[in-house]
């Protein structure tokens, strides 16, 4: 399953919203949105269920707030601001993207 940690305001791409609603910040808990393929590995919760989410050994509490639908593998989003504090404290990066205007 992949975890793309972006911006909650990001303007990088636009993803269609199935179930429930985008990413916001500080709501006070964890917000991930998953795509279909990853609703169905973690049995299918309702939008509202709280999960942990497993990164490098931890489990992160995090509550669905969204679902979409994506022709790729498992996908989960968060908010980078929130992935880096619990996972990735150095911001140790493995795939970069932006966004060019003509």
């Amino acid at each position: 399953m992949g975890i793309v940690a972006l911006p909650h305001d990001t303007d990088l791409f636009r993803l269609r919203i199935t179930t429930g609603r985008w990413l916001q910040q500080g709501a006070g808990v964890a917000e991930v949105v998953m795509n279909r393929q990853a609703v169905e590995l973690y049995g299918n919760p309702a939008v509202g269920s709280n999960l942990p989410l497993n990164i490098g050994g931890r489990a992160l509490m995090v509550k669905l707030v969204g679902i979409i639908d994506e022709l790729e593998k498992s996908k989960i989003y968060i908010d980078q601001s929130l992935y880096d504090a619990f996972a990735n404290p150095k911001h140790h990066i493995n795939s970069l993207m932006f966004v060019a205007k003509d």
